[in-house]
C-alpha cells in the first residue's frame, strides 16, 4: 500500500503539507515528488496546466523541477534531473532503478494524474487527498476529510512529514 497526501495550509492558501509513507520503494518517493512539486502547487498554476498538456500528449515527457517523467513503449518513467543523464540518453537507463525507481503503464499514470487533478480542482478543494496502489498499476485517488488528515499528522513525524516504518492503516 502506497500513500501521499496534501493539505492546503489554511493561513496560506498556495502552501501545502504532503505526508509520505514510508516504503522501501524509492519509486514512490519519486511519484510523491513530481505529484508534489506539479499537482499541488496552487500558486503554480502554469505547473498544472503544462502537466495537463503532457498528460494528453501521445509521448508523456517533461521535466517539472528537479523531477523528469518520459514514455517508452507503453510505461511512464519518473526520474531525477540530479542523475546526470541527458535526454536522449534517459531511455537506455529506463529499467535501472538507480536512475528511473518509478514505472508504470502510461494509462495508469494518466489515471492516477487526472483523478488528482479532478479533486484538486473541486470547489472547495479536500482537506487532504490520499493515493493508494490497491494492485500492481491500479491507483485510487480519494479524497480525505479533516479528522483524516489530523490523525495523520499526529503520528507523522513533525520535521519530515513522513509517517513511522510501522505504520498501519488498519491501527487508526
Amino acid at each position: 500500500m502506497r500513500f501521499l497526501y496534501v493539505k492546503e495550509a489554511y493561513d496560506d492558501p498556495g502552501d501545502c503539507y504532503v505526508m509520505l509513507a514510508r516504503s522501501n520503494d524509492t519509486g514512490i518517493g519519486y511519484l510523491w515528488c513530481l505529484i508534489s512539486g506539479i499537482i499541488t502547487r496552487s500558486s503554480r498554476s502554469d505547473d498544472k496546466v503544462s502537466f495537463a498538456t503532457v498528460l494528453n500528449s501521445e509521448n508523456i515527457e517533461g521535466v517539472f523541477g528537479a523531477f523528469y517523467i518520459f514514455t517508452v513503449d507503453s510505461y511512464v518513467y519518473i526520474g531525477c534531473e540530479n542523475d546526470g543523464l541527458k535526454p536522449e540518453v534517459r531511455p537506455l537507463f529506463k529499467d535501472d532503478p538507480a536512475y528511473c525507481p518509478f514505472r508504470t503503464t502510461k494509462q495508469s499514470f494518466i489515471n492516477l494524474a487526472r483523478q488528482w487533478i479532478d479533486l484538486c480542482n473541486q470547489v472547495p478543494c479536500p482537506d487532504g487527498i490520499a493515493v493508494d496502489e490497491v494492485a500492481t498499476d491500479v491507483w485510487q485517488v480519494t479524497s480525505m476529510p479533516e479528522e483524516d488528515v489530523q490523525r495523520y499528522s499526529d503520528i507523522a513525524e513533525p520535521k519530515t512529514g513522513f509517517l513511522p516504518n510501522d505504520w498501519n492503516k488498519e491501527k487508526l
